[in-house]
């Protein structure tokens, strides 16, 4: 899920630096955020749940504490 958040988020970021956005409606940007959601192609979503088993291996070897993710 953070994944998929930080790709919204830079997508909405990078999209408000090229349109000079510095203030909006908040309709406006439930609009822009709605739109980065559908934007979201196939294969990211893909890869962030192939990517899931290595991650909760991950989780399980460090018994809870940090990981690289």
């Amino acid at each position: 899920m953070e994944n998929s958040f930080n790709l919204i988020k830079y997508n909405l970021e990078d999209e408000a630096i090229k349109q000079n956005i510095t203030k909006e409606l908040f309709e406006q940007f439930t609009e822009r955020v709605l739109r980065a959601l559908k934007n979201i192609s196939i294969e990211e979503v893909d890869k962030f749940i192939l990517s899931m088993a290595r991650r909760t291996e991950a989780v399980l070897a460090s018994k809870g504490y940090r990981t690289k993710y």
